[in-house]
């Protein structure tokens, strides 16, 4: 066993010692045993020469603003200097800048010769690193100018610095040999730098457009010309830094996008919590301390400015609110007062700060010694007093140095503020120092007396913590900010939005929902739109809407918030950062079994981390079985650890995960999405392929035809990483499957067009591969052609599907059978239809194909209702809604439901009708899809009902949308007939009839028969004395082809004629069909209750009761 093995299992040993003594220990103390435990074990691990998967490449993909600076015509000054004075120069020069930069956090990734490549960002993110990196550039611009006096002086020779920054997302990472590696941060941002590097002037700081949208607020700067640069498509537009903001010029711009203002919104409730105890400290003279912690852009600095600048609160103001580099330095509360009452900026000469702040207490201090107390306050907040005589004080009683401050504190408000009530904000407590923490705590105790009201905010997890707690008793309040509710959102986005015109629609929602309504998201967000020329000014000066820049750019991450999400998880421990990346590859949902077997040991107490920092949240339930599961709380979290990875990284760690899930999925089929796109990831595309394609035959045997659409074009796109060889077998049945799935929506053109092109492929395969998928590509395509109305090629379609079968497949002969019994259906002939229909049905039996049997029983009751035989048609119907119920296709369902709801119309079981309408309509809404044909049926039910306002405008609306199936066309369009009749507009009724009788005139006598009928109606409404001949014909065609409408063909025969006891006759044969219907139907008393109630029954019924009262009478 190897050194390094041994020192790795007594490392686990302890670590297991650790996790099974959880209650010994206090969950802080815990927590950080183990993160150290699990962090020197991933170090070992890394080193080993057996290296695991957290010994992968440690290159990230990062945001990060790259400097280049070099020395201004550095060969001409080596030409006109002695080589070692030349060196001493270089040297000298690099390690001044590295000084500054790194002073304000950078690091030099190269020293290029007379220049140096410097990252901010690319270890760590800061929420600043473009600011941080612009005023680096400003103080080595300032450092240079001194240094280039001197220089002068003494060589003669002109010195200057030329400065770049590019904020941008890079590879960063080592490149090089084992013996020699350097850090790198590789990509078009670095090239923009160097490229911009030498546009510049002697002096001059060039940033590019990203740095200058984030750091615009706190820095002047001037536009430059776009300029055309070498590796760069477009003209590039460039800016020039000339110094610093004022800190008074920066407030309020954060809170504006493009000029307009965002409202504080949605925080009533807090805001009425503060000033409750802004009352109690008026009323009681005592000191009261509120918290605000939240999540990182929930609002919490946005609440403090509010306080700050509203006058919501009258009390004297007091901001001691820090920045990110707060905890790099002690005393940076002293720093921040100092800045902010002394007026101080870092572009004074040291000399004049120290007079400044001298004066400045020397004027307010109420005591002899207030060139003392500027000196000590001067010098613990960094700012020279180095050599000061006042210090020695200070420096002997070093162990109260915190209460002397503090005290010097609380004289110092006293002056500004004598006798006033006290606010005192301190925004992001959590950055503060050690030091400044204990002199606030010192001076919160000695102001315990006093009126003084504090708010502070900080992040969630750091609420957690006591430390941050300034007092210890029942005056501390705890106030927690949450995301915006959704409404308050809303109204946040729609504040921006109304200043531009035609705007999507859909966009408020997207950017409420895509940032989970956290208030500094969207605003981020907004600001993007904007930024990334979405929205643009016209000629008017109005903001419009780029629609071509809206589709590149709004589905991305804003540089702002990558930044701002890359920092956060940068101040993760990092053990715990590599357990939320590992997560981010398995979901937005994962499982803490998987990211275990990603590190190799249990990270449930880094996940414990992750979740109490509100970056995960552990679901009540699990998917798999004694795995605890956990969700993102936020998406971006989980875009931003994932993006941070490289693709060769990510493809590794997706393997793995893929073969996690795979062990646990089984046959699983909801989860066969999940194991197809991390195959996908992972680099490996035949097993996404072959995945796509399972799962998206499992979505479409359940009738969920768009889910299996969005399979189809995902296991297609996957398909492109893989051999034509190894692809080819399983594209052409995605290309079947989508086919089937365009056929089912009535998308014909679009299916025959998938059909064709999935036979092509499959031409290029061996004869006997894939048979029983040729077979079925031709009926499918049969189908689409029958769909289109495109009946002779439907049959060359069908007869060639029947030349491919054997004699033992009797499952596609059923299929076959079904699609020709459909095919003549479609053509009026209702004979040949039920015979390959009792064929289709025979052979389904015999399978036991229960997709099958549904299918055959669904076109036996299609052709049973048109013969008017509606008992079998339920019979068939009803069981076949059964069976697809049992087999969970939704779509089949819906079918069953409107055939249903046709017979019980049909019947004149109006209300139910309705009912089973509505059922249907539940389900479509499910599956979006919508079938315009039962629109049309409900429509006349209500018309039937007598609403004829609702149904007219039902009826109007599902005409916009026809259905492409030609055969439904027809049969809808009949039924728009029917209804023009209901309505009374029988002139239109007519019209429309005769145009439709044209059309299926000797192509479909059934229809063509139907259609008569409706004539002869409309005739008979507006007293054409051809209305009883047209009915006479409509009765012959319904008697040779049809037979459903034969009760209603003698009923308006006996309106029409003239001839009273012919009346009576055809009144009689039709009651008697009636009759006789009504009789099969002791199945289901309610239809048959209905269709013996129809009012023309009623009718009918009372003529005939008429009639033989009036014989009767006679003969008496």
């Amino acid at each position: 066993m190897t050194s390094n093995q041994s020192d790795i299992d007594k490392i686990r040993f302890a670590l297991n010692e650790v996790l099974s003594q959880r209650d010994v220990f206090t969950s802080g103390t815990y927590t950080q045993i183990v993160l150290a435990l699990y962090d020197k074990l991933r170090r070992l691990q890394t080193a080993s020469a057996n290296k695991s998967i957290l010994a992968a490449n440690p290159d990230e993909i990062r945001l990060v603003s790259v400097m280049f600076i070099d020395i201004k015509d550095s060969t001409r000054i080596a030409q006109q200097l002695e080589t070692e004075d030349f060196k001493t120069m270089l040297a000298d020069v690099h390690r001044r800048i590295a000084e500054i930069v790194q002073e304000w956090g950078g690091e030099v990734g190269q020293y290029l010769g007379d220049g140096l490549l410097c990252f901010f960002g690319a270890h760590r993110s800061r929420t600043d690193d473009a600011s941080r990196a612009v005023s680096a550039a400003l103080t080595v611009q300032k450092s240079m100018e001194t240094y280039a006096q001197q220089f002068e002086q003494r060589y003669a020779i002109n010195f200057a610095v030329r400065t770049a920054i590019s904020t941008g997302r890079v590879v960063v990472g080592m490149i090089g040999t084992a013996e020699k590696k350097e850090f790198l941060a590789m990509g078009t941002t670095t090239n923009l730098a160097a490229r911009l590097q030498n546009l510049a002037n002697p002096t001059e700081i060039l940033i590019d457009a990203e740095t200058y949208r984030r750091i615009q607020s706190n820095f002047v700067v001037e536009a430059r010309p776009p300029v055309q640069l070498k590796g760069f498509e477009d003209p590039v537009t460039y800016y020039v830094v000339t110094g610093q903001r004022r800190l008074a010029d920066t407030e309020g711009r954060k809170y504006q996008i493009a000029g307009i203002d965002l409202p504080f919104l949605g925080r009533k409730a807090e805001l009425a919590q503060i000033a409750q105890a802004a009352s109690d400290v008026e009323a009681s003279k005592q000191l009261r301390v509120i918290t605000i912690s939240g999540e990182m852009g929930t609002g919490k600095t946005r609440l403090l400015h509010h306080l700050l600048e509203s006058g919501f609160i009258t009390f004297a103001c007091v901001d001691m609110s820090l920045r990110n580099q707060a905890q790099m330095s002690p005393y940076t509360i002293l720093h921040t007062l100092i800045t902010t009452y002394c007026h101080i900026n870092d572009d004074m000469p040291l000399d004049v700060i120290e007079d400044t702040i001298t004066d400045y207490f020397r004027d307010i201090w109420p005591t002899p010694d207030g060139e003392a107390v500027a000196a000590g306050i001067g010098h613990l907040a960094g700012y020279g007093f180095d050599d000061s005589p006042h210090l020695a004080l200070l420096k002997q009683k070093h162990s109260g140095q915190d209460q002397i401050v503090a005290r010097w504190l609380v004289t110092w408000l006293q002056y500004l503020y004598p006798e006033q009530p006290l606010l005192v904000l301190i925004d992001n407590l959590h950055w503060v120092d050690s030091v400044s923490l204990q002199v606030l705590r010192h001076l919160f105790d000695e102001l315990r007396n006093t009126p003084t009201l504090v708010v502070t905010s900080l992040r969630t997890e750091a609420a957690q913590s006591q430390q941050y707690f300034m007092i210890d008793d029942d005056r501390q309040l705890q106030i927690e900010l949450d995301e915006l509710d959704r409404s308050t959102a809303h109204q946040l986005v729609q504040t921006v939005l109304q200043h531009v015109q035609n705007t999507p629609p859909t966009l408020e929602t997207l950017i409420v929902e895509r940032t989970g309504a956290n208030p500094l998201f969207i605003q981020e967000f907004l600001r993007m739109l904007f930024d990334g020329g979405v929205f643009q000014r016209d000629d008017t000066g109005q903001w419009v809407l780029n629609a071509f820049h809206y589709n590149t750019v709004a589905s991305t991450l804003p540089n702002s918030l990558l930044g701002i999400l890359q920092a956060r998880l940068d101040d993760l421990p990092d053990p715990v950062r590599q357990a939320l990346q590992f997560a981010a590859v398995v979901g937005d949902t994962f499982w803490h079994g998987v990211i275990s077997a990603l590190t190799g040991y249990d990270t449930l107490p880094l996940l414990d981390d992750l979740e109490s920092r509100s970056i995960i949240a552990r679901n009540n339930e699990s998917t798999f079985d004694g795995q605890i599961e956990y969700v993102f709380t936020h998406s971006l979290y989980r875009e931003v650890a994932y993006e941070m990875m490289t693709r060769a990284t990510r493809e590794r760690y997706h393997q793995r995960v893929v073969r996690w899930l795979a062990a646990r999925v089984g046959e699983r089929s909801d989860y066969l999405e999940l194991l197809a796109r991390h195959y996908v990831l992972g680099g490996l595309g035949e097993e996404a392929l072959s995945t796509y394609l399972k799962a998206a035959e499992e979505r479409m045997g359940r009738g969920l035809i768009d889910e299996s659409l969005r399979l189809i074009e995902a296991g297609l796109a996957s398909a492109r990483n893989v051999s034509r060889e190894h692809a080819l077998p399983i594209v052409s049945q995605l290309w079947l499957l989508q086919a089937q799935a365009y056929d089912a929506l009535q998308l014909y053109a679009q299916a025959s067009a998938a059909c064709e092109t999935a036979i092509m492929l499959m031409g290029e395969l061996p004869p006997e591969t894939l048979l029983d998928k040729r077979i079925l590509a031709a009926r499918v395509l049969g189908d689409a052609y029958r769909g289109m109305g495109q009946y002779d090629k439907a049959l060359g379609a069908l007869q060639e599907a029947e030349s491919l079968l054997t004699d033992d497949d009797i499952e596609h002969q059923s299929s076959i059978a079904r699609a020709f019994s459909l095919l003549y259906f479609s053509k009026g002939d209702l004979n040949a239809s039920l015979h390959y229909q009792q064929i289709a049905l025979e052979q389904a039996e015999q399978t036991h194909n229960l997709r099958q049997i549904a299918g055959s029983l669904a076109s036996s009751g299609l052709i049973a209702h048109e013969r008017g035989n509606y008992a079998m048609a339920l019979r068939a119907y009803n069981r076949a809604l059964e069976i697809n119920r049992r087999l969970g296709n939704i779509y089949y369902q819906i079918m069953d439901l409107l055939h249903l709801g046709t017979i019980y119309r049909a019947v004149s079981a109006y209300e139910e009708a309705l009912s089973l309408f509505e059922e249907a309509d539940t389900l479509q809404h499910n599956l979006h899809f919508q079938n315009s044909l039962h629109q049309v049926h409900r429509a006349l039910c209500m018309l039937e009902l007598g609403d004829l306002q609702t149904g007219k405008a039902i009826l109007e609306a599902a005409m916009q949308t026809p259905p492409q199936n030609a055969h439904t066309q027809q049969i809808m369009r009949l039924a728009y007939i029917n209804g023009l009749l209901l309505i009374g507009d029988y002139e239109r009724c007519l019209d429309e009839a005769n145009v439709l009788k044209q059309e299926v005139e000797g192509h479909n006598l059934l229809l063509f028969g139907r259609v008569l009928f409706w004539i002869g109606a409309a005739q008979y409404a507006l007293r054409d004395s051809n209305a009883a001949a047209t009915a006479q014909t409509a009765l012959e065609y319904e008697l040779i082809y049809g037979g459903r409408n034969a009760w209603r063909c003698y009923h308006l025969l006996g309106r029409a004629t003239a001839d009273p006891d012919a009346r009576l006759q055809y009144y009689q044969q039709a009651c008697e069909i009636v009759q006789t219907t009504a009789a099969t139907l002791h199945d289901w008393p309610e239809l048959r209750t209905a269709l013996l109630s129809d009012s023309l029954v009623t009718e009918m019924e009372s003529a005939i009761r008429d009639a033989t009262q009036m014989n009767q009478s006679s003969n008496n």
